[in-house]
C-alpha cells in the first residue's frame, strides 16, 4: 500500500514538473527568437555589403585581365657606343662582359612585376578588411538596435511586472534568444566573406595567412562585444 502511494507521489511529482516546465519555463524561458521578418531585414543588410564585396573582386579582375592582355613593348638589342677617348689619349674599349651587368638591367622587368604583385595582394586584403569592417558595423548596430528595444519593453512593464522574475525572466531571454540567433547570422555572412577573400587570394597565387589575421579580429571583437552588452545589462539603470 504505502509503494503504491509512492508511486502515485512519484507520478503526480513528474505531471507537476511537466505542466511547470509547458506552461511556465518553456513560454517564458525558451524564446523563439527573431521574427521572420527581422530575419529577412538582417539578411538583405548583411547580402548587401557581401555582394557590394564581391561586385568589386570582379571589377578588379577584369582590370587586370584588361592590363595582362596589352601588348608588352620588346626590349631592343642594346645600342653599341664608340670608344670613348680616356685622358690620356688612349681608347676604352667598351664593356661586352655580361657578368658585370646588374641583374636588374639584363631584366628590367623583375622589380616592377614584384612590386605589382605585393600592391594587388594589399588591394585584395585592404578590399576585404574594409568589407568586415561593414560587417562589424552592421552587426554593432543591429545588436545596439535589440539592446534600445529590450530597455523600452523593460520601461512599459508595471511596478509588479517588474518585480516579478517570471516577467522579468522571460524578457532577458526573449533578447538573448534574437542576440543569439542575429550573431549565428552575422558569423554565417563573415565566413562566407573569409571564404571569398581566401580564393581570391589562393587563384592569384598569394599567401592566404592575412585571411586567419583577420578570423582571429574578429573573433576578439565578437568577444568585446559580448563582454560590452553584459556589462550594459547587469548595470542598466532603468
Amino acid at each position: 500500500m504505502v509503494s503504491v502511494r509512492r508511486g502515485w507521489l512519484t507520478a503526480g511529482i513528474v505531471i507537476v514538473l511537466l505542466a511547470i516546465y509547458v506552461f511556465v519555463l518553456k513560454p517564458y524561458y525558451f524564446d523563439a527568437g527573431l521574427s521572420e521578418e527581422e530575419k529577412q531585414e538582417t539578411s538583405q543588410a548583411l547580402e548587401t555589403i557581401i555582394n557590394r564585396a564581391k561586385d568589386e573582386a570582379e571589377e578588379s579582375h577584369d582590370k587586370s585581365a584588361g592590363q595582362e592582355e596589352e601588348p608588352k613593348v620588346e626590349a631592343t638589342d642594346p645600342i653599341e657606343t664608340e670608344p670613348v677617348p680616356n685622358t690620356v689619349g688612349e681608347e676604352t674599349e667598351p664593356n661586352t662582359d655580361s657578368s658585370t651587368v646588374p641583374s636588374d638591367a639584363t631584366n628590367p622587368e623583375t622589380a616592377g612585376e614584384l612590386n605589382e604583385q605585393q600592391s594587388a595582394q594589399k588591394r585584395i586584403e585592404d578590399r576585404y578588411t574594409l568589407t568586415m569592417t561593414e560587417v562589424q558595423k552592421q552587426a554593432e548596430s543591429l545588436l545596439n538596435d535589440l539592446i534600445e528595444e529590450a530597455k523600452f519593453e523593460y520601461q512599459n512593464l508595471t511596478v509588479e511586472e517588474k518585480d516579478d522574475l517570471l516577467v522579468t525572466g522571460k524578457l532577458a531571454s526573449k533578447y538573448m534568444a534574437r542576440a543569439n540567433e542575429l550573431e549565428a547570422m552575422i558569423d554565417e555572412a563573415v565566413e562566407s566573406l573569409l571564404a571569398d577573400m581566401k580564393a581570391e587570394l589562393s587563384a592569384n597565387g598569394f599567401s592566404t595567412e592575412s585571411v586567419e589575421s583577420l578570423q582571429h579580429t574578429y573573433e576578439a571583437a565578437k568577444k568585446a562585444r559580448r563582454e560590452e552588452l553584459l556589462s550594459k545589462a547587469l548595470n542598466y539603470q532603468p
